[in-house]
Formats: structure tokens, sequence, C-alpha cells
């Protein structure tokens, strides 16, 4: 099974053994720091071609026995220039990356899914460079699949393990003498906790607390995100509000990429959420991601016990790992134009709404999508606060720092 983010590995990796660059001068040591064995081997490569970053790029490549803690990659006769710089680390010799169990690394220990500015490096002769790897599938507490790392508690913060239910969730509550505005806050393709656990530490900060949420991959959970309930974020908002430590008419929800889709769909279907913040998010919904042999197109998402409708993934034609994975969704909606019945009605939720995404998503368009939700609460004069909050440059894991555009 793969998620999104293997298949976007997959195609940064695939061929990486066969590509040449241009003959120049300069030697490039890549020192890959964090290896987790000295299976395999650990592969390369270098894309000077912006355009075609996250696709078939392989400037200059190398591979390396794999060796516990740092292994060195040495890329000789390269020309001067900026790179794109990625790694994996190959444990089982198969050419490909396998989520999650394998590691992989960026140029600057960027975050997946990467830009090729964020993961450039320049070269004017013979340079030296550390890259750490990052393994999704460390047990107990290793670094996650996306560059994060695992939160350190703040002074004062008591965390809770939730587990009644059905949940799989963590409780952060800040030191506090009252009751605390919380946000309930999930994560995206990437499944469990992980992503969720960073926006715990500045909201906390800002005296909110905070229940991460995990809703697939992750104990008693379900592996695939395909049908999951919306009513198991409904389950998630009654048991935080229900706390003595928590206002109950203070609890808004924040999603992010698919987690974003879940968290306009919730707010769209239920009430009592004061408030609702969309990071990189979707404004229908999509096919639910299940990548195992033979698998059927179901929805992400189900309600009352029935499917919410959705685009499927466009399967006219293979797929093929040389396609980035934003042109995978917009060949998908293109190939579904009447796709009415699987817009969220964002017009039904009864909340402040923020979303944010920059215009270098090539995960999938999270610009043009958070432009789609303003136009339609716009349309149906919607009556809450909204705003899109728009960041240049940004990829999907946006978002810091100031936009460089607001739309109020």
């Amino acid at each position: 099974m793969r998620s999104f983010k293997s298949l976007m590995v997959l195609i940064l990796t695939t061929g990486i053994a066969h590509a040449a660059g241009t003959s120049g001068d300069s030697s490039v040591s890549v020192t890959a720091t964090g290896v987790h064995s000295a299976k395999g081997h650990v592969l390369g490569l270098l894309c000077a071609e912006k355009a075609k970053f996250m696709g078939p790029c392989f400037t200059y490549t190398a591979r390396g026995d794999a060796k516990e803690g740092d292994t060195v990659l040495t890329m000789k006769g390269v020309a001067a220039g900026t790179y794109a710089l990625s790694l994996i680390h190959d444990e089982n010799d198969n050419g490909t990356y396998d989520y999650p169990a394998e590691g992989y690394a960026y140029g600057n220990d960027i975050a997946f899914p990467p830009s090729f500015d964020g993961a450039s490096v320049k070269i004017d002769g013979n340079t030296k460079i550390s890259v750490k790897m990052i393994y999704p599938g460390a047990a107990n507490g290793g670094s996650t699949g996306m560059n994060f790392p695992a939160p350190t508690l703040n002074e004062g913060t008591v965390k809770t393990v939730v587990r009644e239910n059905g949940l799989n969730a963590e409780l952060y509550v800040p030191n506090h003498s009252g009751q605390l505005p919380a946000i309930l806050a999930f994560g995206g393709s990437e499944g469990g906790m992980d992503i969720a656990r960073c926006v715990y530490a500045p909201l906390s900060n800002q005296g909110y607390a905070v229940m991460v949420l995990a809703y697939f991959r992750a104990d008693g959970l379900p592996n695939t995100l395909v049908n999951i309930p919306l009513e198991y974020f409904k389950s998630g908002l009654d048991w935080l509000k229900a706390r003595q430590e928590i206002d109950s008419h203070r609890v808004g929800i924040m999603g992010i990429s698919k987690g974003g889709e879940a968290a306009l769909e919730i707010a769209a279907h239920f009430g009592g959420i004061k408030s609702v913040v969309a990071i990189v998010p979707s404004d229908v919904t999509w096919q639910g991601l299940d990548f195992s042999p033979n698998a059927q197109p179901h929805s992400s998402w189900t309600l009352s016990g029935k499917e919410l409708p959705f685009v499927a993934f466009d399967t006219s034609k293979p797929y093929d790992p040389s396609e980035i994975l934003l042109d995978y969704h917009l060949r998908s909606l293109a190939a579904h134009p009447n796709h009415d019945e699987a817009i969220i009605p964002v017009e039904n939720i009864h909340a402040p709404v923020l979303l944010l995404a920059g215009d270098d998503d090539k995960l999938w368009p999270s610009g043009p999508m958070s432009e789609r939700v303003m136009a339609r609460l716009d349309d149906h004069h919607f009556s809450y606060r909204h705003s899109y909050y728009h960041y240049a440059g940004a990829g999907h894991s946006c978002c810091a720092g100031d936009p460089s555009q607001k739309r109020p």
C-alpha cells in the first residue's frame, strides 16, 4: 500500500541510477546523517530544472552503500549551478521508495513535500552538504514523516492520552485558571498524529487547549483513508467539550491537507463549532486513498453510514510516476467536470472560516480550491467572517511567516 507521500517520493527516485548531468569540474559530497541501518543503499540526486522538479529530473545522481549513522555520497563532474537535492535510503534494494519503512531527505532539511527553492543548494566549486534522513515509520517517537520533530511539552502543560469512545487522540492542556478555549486538530494523508502534534505548542502558548486526533493509520483505526465516518470527528468534539477544563462554547477545529478537507466537511454538517481553520484544503470531497492491489474507488468520508459523493481519480490511463500529483488532481477534475454533488457545502457552516494555502502546491491545487471556497461563501452571502491567506511561492507545507496576500 502506498500513500500519496510515497508516490511523491517515488517520482523523485524512479530511474535515479540511470541519469547523467552536464559535465563540470566540481565534486559534491553529501553526508546523510541519521541513517538507521547498513542495509541496502542510499540514493541521491541533484535536479537542475525547476519546472521538472518532482518529476523526471535526474541531473546528477549517486549511490552508496548504507552505513548506520552517517553515509557519504559523492557526485563528481558537477557543473556550477543551483540544484534541488533529494535522497532515499533504499534498504531493500528494490529501486523504489517503500513508505513508511524507508528513509528520505531533502536539501536544507525542508519538510515534505518540498519546493525546488526550498530543497535547492548552490554549487560553485567543491561542496559539502549534510542532510538528516527522515524515517516515517520510526517507532516510539521517532522523527515524523514530514520532517517535524516530536513535540516537547511546554512548561506546565498536561498531556492526556485519549483512548475512549473509539478515539485515538492526545489532549494538551496548558497551565490555566478557569475554562479554556480549545482546538480539535488533525492532519492529512500521512495518517496518525505527527503533523497535527506540531500545532499544539504555538496554540498552547496562546492559551488554547489542543486535542490532536488521529483518524486513520493508528491503533484501533483504519489503515487507509477510505470511508472515514464524519461522526468520528464529532465524537472527538463531544469528548473535548465534556472536559471540565474546556469552555464548551469556545471549541474550534483545525485540519491540514486532507484534514482541511475534513474540517470543512465536519463544520458543514455539524453545529456547535466556534471557528474553522483549513490549511491547504480542498473545496470538494475526493476519492479515498487506498493504493492496495485491486482497490475499488470509494469516498474519503461517510455520513450516517453513506458515502459522501466524491471526485474520482482519473483512470483513463495508468498512473505515470513522471506526473506530479498536482497535475493528477487537475486531470481528475477535468475528467469529472460535473462534480457539483462532491462540492463541500461550506455555506452551511455556522462559524468564521480561515483558509491558508500557497501558490506552489505540487500535491493538489489548494490555492484555487481555497479561492473556490471563498467564492461559494460569497455567493451564498455567508454572514460569518471568512478569510483566505495566500503565501506566494509556498508549497503544500505552507504556511509560515507573513502571507503575501490576504483576501478578507
